[in-house]
């Protein structure tokens, strides 16, 4: 146990990943796939616009891209400091966004 964990706290903290980075993971649901994907590049371009210090991952289709007749895309945005993804909320829109702070999951 103590070998794997060597091995793999010392990969995430060379590729910048938890514990040594925050995450945030956005959502975007939308009945049509045209809208989940330009409102998910408009909001993708607005953080990279807004905030110097995070990394915009994305937007890809969610793992599950079609659930119940409507279209999901995500955003991944890794951030030093917490506070910088928190700030980066203030610029989701108030509808069809949803958000995780420090994602169990990327899927």
């Amino acid at each position: 146990y103590t070998e794997f964990y060597q091995r793999t706290i010392s990969q995430r903290q060379k590729t910048n990943f938890p514990p040594f980075t925050y995450l945030l993971k956005l959502t975007c649901v939308y009945k049509t796939e045209a809208a989940a994907i330009r409102n998910a590049k408009k909001l993708s371009e607005l953080l990279k616009s807004n905030f110097d210090n995070i990394e915009v991952f994305g937007p890809t289709p969610a793992f599950y891209e079609r659930v119940r007749d409507t279209y999901r895309w995500q955003i991944i945005v890794k951030s030093p400091r917490r506070q910088e993804l928190l700030d980066a909320l203030n610029l989701l829109p108030s509808s069809h966004w949803q958000y995780e702070l420090d994602p169990v999951s990327l899927l």
